[in-house]
């Protein structure tokens, strides 16, 4: 039963229970519940057990929190892969780095293995971006957007020059 209501409503039927757990699944992410289970006899009566188990299931990453240029470290440049900081995120976590403040045109992605993460863009074609951030942990729970972002402006070697490094 789940009773955060205060009224218990069934979750779940188990007839011939054969071990000591019980797997529940279409839980939603970042909900409370509180659970509580009830033996049923023969005869349909349910046992008088009214202990609760609290629960909150798995929380959904918070946003990364802050993104800068690690390489280039200034704007406009000419690198068309340019590599950017994303910090406030969780070993383990994926983090997905996005041109857009929707979150739904990534240009690269990578395992943080701290709490930042350098990653590296596709080869971006020349003008202005902005880059956001996301954060799945191992669940598959993602967070929102980041409201941080970072700007890049990409620039063109005119035609018939070539770029020299400094």
């Amino acid at each position: 039963f789940n009773t955060i209501s205060g009224t218990p409503v069934v979750v779940q039927t188990v007839n011939g229970q054969s071990s000591a757990s019980v797997a529940l699944t279409g839980l939603t992410p970042n909900t409370n519940y509180k659970f509580r289970i009830r033996m049923l006899n023969s005869a349909g009566a349910y046992d008088s057990n009214t202990s609760d188990t609290a629960v909150t299931m798995n929380l959904a990453p918070t946003a990364p929190s802050a993104i800068a240029l690690v390489t280039p470290s200034y704007s406009p440049a000419l690198i068309a892969t340019p590599t950017v900081r994303v910090s406030g995120v969780k070993n383990g976590d994926v983090i997905k780095l996005y041109t857009d403040s929707n979150c739904t045109t990534q240009v690269a992605s990578g395992t943080a293995s701290g709490t930042t993460i350098d990653l590296t863009t596709s080869s971006l074609t020349a003008g202005s971006y902005s880059f956001y951030a996301t954060a799945t942990n191992s669940l598959g729970s993602a967070s929102a957007c980041s409201t941080s972002t970072v700007a890049y402006v990409r620039n063109q070697c005119p035609t018939d020059y070539i770029p020299v490094p400094f």
